[in-house]
């Protein structure tokens, strides 16, 4: 006589959730919309302090529409950009100060940071003179952090042409970055084969260049001399 009670299995199965859920990110239906700087307006003066001022609209994503400003109100107040701020126009009179550099290399270690920091600076080329010139600001660099990127480790290395390189982990070619270690000799001469000192051996062209330009003979004259004559003759490839 068969059961009618469902075998264990089959009733853990049906007990399953058929649904999942997960967190993902909503994209707004609307969002605030900056528009261009007007110039800087300084009331009737040439140079100086002033205000400039910009429109902040609300746009619907979907079709980049203006819409009304109430429809970006659940975006929070704090995520309006600003509509107004101070703006200056040099006199003659100001300090003057040069361009910002370039950004420096990222500068940290690797080994032991989590990011780096590089740096820009500006010189100045003028102080403010009278009449009330603007001064100099205290700040002449900036600072910023970067990424480090992958570990590279530096190495003295010889080419198979002879030349002593410095060589990045990568295998790029570079100056300066085995500075501090020491360099090794050039290649020399060894049982008639240029030899390099890490046992490499590489063509004699550039590597052993003092010794393939000159080609040393023993001459040897019997019956004439009681004594051997050896002579070292040096001779130049042409």
């Amino acid at each position: 006589m068969h059961s009618r009670h469902q075998p264990e299995f089959i009733r853990t199965t049906l007990s399953l959730p058929l649904l999942q859920w997960k967190a993902c990110p909503a994209k707004p239906c609307y969002s605030w919309t900056p528009g261009p700087w007007t110039p800087c307006q300084l009331h009737g003066a040439t140079c100086g302090h002033g205000v400039r001022n910009r429109n902040v609209s609300c746009v619907r994503v979907k079709d980049n529409t203006t819409v009304e400003a109430w429809h970006c109100a659940n975006t929070g107040p704090t995520h309006r950009p600003i509509a107004w701020e101070t703006c200056h126009v040099a006199c003659d009179s100001d300090c003057q100060l040069s361009e910002w550099s370039h950004w420096s290399h990222c500068h940290g270690d690797c080994f032991k940071d989590m990011s780096g920091y590089a740096t820009r600076s500006r010189a100045v080329l003028r102080p403010p003179q009278a009449n009330g010139g603007e001064p100099c600001p205290e700040a002449l660099w900036e600072t910023k952090t970067c990424d480090l990127g992958p570990c590279l480790t530096f190495d003295w290395v010889i080419t198979p042409m002879g030349e002593v390189v410095c060589q990045r982990s990568d295998g790029i070619h570079v100056v300066g970055g085995c500075d501090e270690k020491k360099k090794p000799d050039l290649c020399k001469w060894k049982d008639g084969r240029c030899v390099c000192v890490d046992g490499a051996i590489v063509q004699p062209q550039t590597a052993c260049q003092d010794e393939i330009n000159e080609v040393q003979a023993r001459l040897y004259i019997p019956g004439i001399y009681s004594l051997s004559i050896i002579l070292s003759i040096e001779l130049q490839i042409i």
